[in-house]
């Protein structure tokens, strides 16, 4: 496969006129991608993204990254989409930089991580203020409107077949319940355009700022879901390294300045939490790549919903 990916990559890359490429380099670490960077001997480095589910999740992470990048959204710029049954790609934009959570980790200015964290919420807000009609006119969506609980049953249902899927039924029941309850009190009066998936190793970060990456989960729904995920994952970074602070409460101020819903939190903070728990629960063993970053996650976020909900999830990794 590699040597027909790179055949393949040679014939497309001459017809659009770029030069040969002085080297083709895998790029690890990705589970529904795979991500080549092709670098020239005069000319900036591009990306061949390969997609596992096939020809439709690249055309829609294409035309997807367009309008993004068209809207003035931090994103890679799409410069190719090459249809192709059998392994389709696109090519991007090479982001250079460094991952903003591995950034984070370091030795930075408390200047600096602050910077950092009001770029991360800012660019989220502004993500969150697309007019997802103007971008997918076609898009069918709930009538919030008519009824303003519909996300937050949506979401419930989820978090149900989450549980069922990863076999946690027994574990998580009580959580549930506590969801099953609460659900009735979330209204969404309005959907908003979420990337799915934001958290700071989703973003590169540069001298420019910080760019979007992985786009795969992208959904109309409640921007208090994004939310939510984004400050615990922040949070958990920040736990990691013994960080105390008020981020948390800054980045509201910040965010729900840009006239954001942030009420009835608790609720968001749990579904997104649990979502990511029952899933690291199955899949991470000690011989899972980065481990122990990930296991950190896993009991932050554990801990956050038996903080909100008093309650106990009788996981613990093996």
């Amino acid at each position: 496969m590699k040597s027909q990916r790179h055949e393949s990559l040679h014939r497309t890359l001459n017809l659009l006129g770029y030069p040969d490429p002085h080297e083709i380099t895998l790029i690890p670490h990705s589970t529904s991608t795979t991500n080549y960077r092709i670098s020239f001997d005069n000319q900036a480095p591009i990306l061949a993204r390969y997609y596992k589910q096939g020809i439709r999740d690249a055309g829609f992470e294409s035309r997807l990254l367009r309008k993004l990048y068209d809207h003035q959204i931090s994103v890679p710029e799409p410069l190719h989409f090459q249809v192709d049954e059998e392994d389709p790609f696109c090519l991007l934009e090479f982001v250079g930089g460094d991952i903003l959570g591995n950034h984070l980790m370091t030795n930075i200015s408390e200047k600096t991580r602050q910077t950092l964290e009001m770029q991360y919420i800012k660019t989220l807000s502004a993500i969150h203020l697309l007019d997802w009609q103007v971008l997918f006119p076609d898009s069918r969506v709930p009538d919030f409107n008519k009824n303003p609980h519909a996300y937050a049953d949506e979401l419930f249902k989820r978090r149900q077949r989450d549980v069922a899927t990863f076999d946690v039924k027994k574990e998580c029941k009580t959580i549930l319940k506590w969801l099953n309850k609460h659900k009735n009190q979330i209204e969404t009066i309005q959907g908003q355009f979420l990337h799915g998936d934001y958290h700071p190793f989703n973003i590169i970060s540069h001298n420019q700022g910080l760019t979007v990456i992985d786009w795969e989960g992208v959904d109309i729904g409640d921007n208090r879901e994004d939310l939510a995920f984004a400050l615990m994952t922040l949070g958990s970074l920040n736990n990691a390294i013994g960080r105390e602070t008020t981020v948390e409460k800054r980045l509201l101020e910040l965010y729900a300045g840009d006239g954001h819903n942030i009420t009835n939190l608790d609720f968001f903070y749990v579904t997104a939490a649990l979502h990511r728990v029952v899933k690291l629960y199955r899949v991470l063993t000690p011989e899972f790549s980065e481990y122990e970053l990930y296991s950190q996650v896993f009991f932050y976020l554990k801990q956050k919903i038996e903080d909100i909900t008093d309650l106990n999830i009788d996981l613990t990794l093996g």
